[in-house]
C-alpha cells in the first residue's frame, strides 16, 4: 500500500543494534515508500574507527556528515513517500559522544558543528520520526547476534551513553517533528510485528495530520 501523501517523508531513528534498517526494509516492502540506507557498506572508516577511535573519529563523522546532507538532498527533490535509515540529525549525537569521550578534540568538535550548522541550512524536517526504542542491553544482543564488521568493539557503557543521548534527543525533536516512540524491546521482524508498527504510523500520522502539513516545504 503506498501512502496517498506523495511526498511523505519518514526517519527511523534509534540505537546502534535497534533494529532500524531492518524495520526500512520491511516496511518499504509493505507500503511502497522509498527506502534510503545507512551508509554502512560504502563506510571506508567503520572498521579502522572501531580499531582506533581517536585516530578516526572525526574523519568518520565529517564522512558520514557529507554522506547524509547528500541523502537528504535527494530526499528534498523526491516526490515519492520515504523512509530513511537513521537521519542527519542523529549524527550529532554521535559526534558529542565522541569528543565527551575525548576521541575527539575541541577544535575538530567546534568545526563539525559548524559544518553542521551550515548544512542545516538546507535541511527539511522529516514528517514523521519512528524512534525504536530498545534497551542497551537488547541492542547489545541484537549488536553481537547480527556480527558486523568492527561491531564487536561496541559496549554496553557505550550503548547506555547513546540511549541517554537519544533520550534527550527525541524529546527535543518532537518540538519540529510528529515522533513515534515505538518499544521494540520485544518486536522483530515478523509479520505482525512490522503490522503493528505501520498501524501506529498511520493513527500517528491521521492524529497529527495538521502538524505535518504546517511543518511540510512548499
Amino acid at each position: 500500500m503506498q501512502h496517498d501523501d506523495g511526498n511523505l517523508f519518514v526517519a527511523v531513528a534509534g540505537i546502534i543494534g535497534a533494529g532500524k534498517s531492518s524495520f526500512v526494509r520491511n516496511l518499504s516492502n509493505k507500503t511502497g515508500w522509498v527506502p534510503f540506507y545507512e551508509p554502512v557498506e560504502t563506510n571506508p572508516y567503520l572498521e579502522k574507527f572501531y580499531a582506533d577511535m581517536p585516530r578516526y573519529a572525526l574523519e568518520m563523522q565529517i564522512f558520514l556528515l557529507a554522506k547524509r546532507f547528500e541523502m537528504h538532498q535527494k530526499i528534498n527533490w523526491m516526490e515519492e513517500p520515504i523512509i530513511q535509515d537513521r537521519t542527519i540529525y542523529e549524527d550529532t549525537m554521535f559526534a558529542k559522544i565522541l569528543y565527551d569521550l575525548g576521541h575527539i578534540d575541541e577544535l575538530g568538535y567546534a568545526t563539525y558543528k559548524r559544518l553542521f550548522h551550515i548544512y542545516k541550512r538546507y535541511l527539511i524536517y522529516p514528517d514523521v520520526i519512528i524512534y525504536l526504542n530498545v534497551s542497551p542491553e537488547v541492542a547489545l544482543e541484537r549488536t553481537r547476534k547480527r556480527a558486523r564488521a568492527g561491531e564487536d568493539a561496541v559496549s554496553l557503557d557505550y550503548l547506555q551513553l547513546l540511549h541517554s543521548e537519544y533520550e534527550t534527543w527525541i524529546g527535543e525533536m518532537a518540538k519540529y517533528t510528529a515522533v513515534l516512540d515505538l518499544d521494540w524491546n520485544d518486536r522483530d521482524e515478523s509479520p505482525e510485528s512490522m503490522a503493528w508498527a505501520h498501524d501506529k504510523i498511520l493513527e500517528l500520522m491521521k492524529e497529527r495530520q495538521p502538524f505535518i502539513k504546517s511543518i511540510r516545504r512548499l
